[in-house]
């Protein structure tokens, strides 16, 4: 199946079919409706999110991603980048969730909460699930681009709540309660809930356009 991807920077018109401005709104208004130019960008987005866990996973076991980048040889990928890996992660979900809305006849409403966007897609995720996903919300809202959020002390509170609840386990340590951190929501975690999303999408795309 041939899906409609092109040079955004470049639109072919037509001898004497009309103005410039016209097609651009055509444009707009085809990339703006049709699902599959969120789907797209959702998976560009999703490649981009795999490129910074590869640094995260592999930035300290070779010096060529250093190299290749030019980044100073101090720099740790691993402790840099989880923020906005996680921040890549939420986007491509967020556009995913919006191409399947699209695909329900439904228009997506401008909103960064993933939770919200799952219930309108008609997605059932588990309790533990939809944890990550409010994590994500997090990361895609503010954590993942400003050092605090841009709101008030109660949100950073609340976030910093979420990540203790659902990234550290509650372990007993010679009698005292601790808690470790423990590996959900890296690339494995996200690539699952990427592919339930995904395939419903891909079914009700493929009814439309087998």
């Amino acid at each position: 199946m041939t899906h409609p991807r092109y040079d955004a920077a470049v639109t072919f018109i037509p001898p004497n079919s009309g103005s410039p401005e016209s097609h651009d709104m055509e444009r707009y208004q085809r990339e703006k409706t049709l699902s599959i130019y969120w789907a797209n960008r959702a998976n560009d987005l999703r490649g981009a999110a795999g490129a910074v866990w590869f640094a995260i996973e592999n930035g300290g076991k070779t010096d060529q991603i250093h190299k290749f980048l030019g980044m100073e040889d101090w720099y740790a990928f691993s402790a840099g980048c989880p923020s906005v890996f996680l921040m890549l992660c939420g986007l491509s979900l967020e556009l995913l969730f919006k191409a399947l809305i699209l695909e329900l006849r439904e228009k997506p409403p401008a909103s960064h909460d993933l939770r919200v966007l799952c219930g309108l897609a008609q997605i059932t995720m588990s309790a533990d699930d939809l944890q990550l996903v409010d994590l994500l919300t997090d990361h895609t809202k503010w954590a993942g681009r400003y050092p605090v959020p841009l709101g008030n002390r109660t949100e950073w509170d609340q976030h910093y709540d979420r990540m203790t609840a659902a990234l550290s386990d509650s372990i007993d340590s010679q009698g005292i309660k601790i808690r470790r951190w423990n590996d959900r929501l890296d690339w494995k975690d996200y690539s699952r809930i990427w592919e339930i999303v995904s395939v419903r999408y891909w079914e009700l795309h493929r009814q439309q356009y087998p």
